[in-house]
C-alpha cells in the first residue's frame, strides 16, 4: 500500500506532533509507522535507531526528531527541547501529502 500522511494535531501543550495515514490502522499496525521511517530515512540518507519501545530517531536527518508508535495514539514526532515545533513541522511537511495538514 502507498501511504499518504498528514499532521493531525500539533498544539503548544505538548512536544507531540501527531500523524495519520490514510490507512485507517494506524493504531492497530505499525506498518504505516514503518513505511514513514524508512521514506524518511531514505530521502535523508540517515540511519534508522532505536531509542526506546516503538521510539526511534533517524541519525542524520538533521533535525532529531523520535518517531513513536503506540496503539493508543498511532504516528508521533516527538519534538526535542532545541528545536521549534515550527522548525519540526516544516520538515515533516515534506513527508505529507497533499490532504495534508488539518493544523
Amino acid at each position: 500500500m502507498e501511504y499518504k500522511y498528514r499532521i493531525t494535531l500539533a498544539d503548544d501543550s505538548s512536544d507531540w506532533i501527531y500523524i495519520h495515514s490514510n490507512d485507517d490502522t494506524d493504531c492497530d499496525s505499525t506498518d504505516s509507522f514503518v513505511a514513514l521511517l524508512k521514506m524518511i530515512c531514505t530521502d535523508t540518507n540517515g540511519k534508522i535507531e532505536e531509542v526506546g519501545d516503538y521510539q526511534y530517531k533517524i541519525k542524520g536527518d538533521g533535525i532529531g526528531l523520535i518517531y513513536q508508535w503506540d496503539s493508543c495514539f498511532g504516528i508521533v514526532a516527538v519534538c526535542p527541547p532545541e528545536i521549534s515545533k515550527t522548525q519540526a513541522i516544516d520538515f515533516l511537511s515534506r513527508y505529507m501529502s497533499d490532504f495534508a495538514s488539518c493544523l
